[in-house]
């Protein structure tokens, strides 16, 4: 037996790698990423976004919700306009 081993599981609490999935039906935005459970609410997740590049930037905290055991998504409505940029942020 290793004396150093205390039964600790190494989690990856880097950047999760972001899915986003447009609905073909209504143009609803669902992000969707990995990150582990017992971690998940120690982290905000939010959401900024502006129309235009250098514009007025809305943010939002939304909540994850849990969709499996460390897969986690956030749904948006259609944007209002033709584009839209998005910024995930974690804090």
């Amino acid at each position: 037996m290793d004396g150093l081993n205390h039964g600790l599981t190494v989690v990856n609490l880097s950047p999760p790698q972001l899915v986003m999935l447009v609905s073909p039906i209504d143009g609803s935005l669902t992000i969707t990423f990995n990150w582990p459970s017992a971690y998940a609410n120690k982290i905000k997740f939010g959401i900024q976004s502006q129309t235009e590049l250098g514009g007025v930037v809305s943010t939002e905290l939304l909540p994850a919700v849990q969709l499996g055991a460390d897969l986690f998504g956030i749904n948006l409505p259609a944007p209002a306009t033709q584009t839209k940029f998005y910024l995930v942020t974690l804090s």
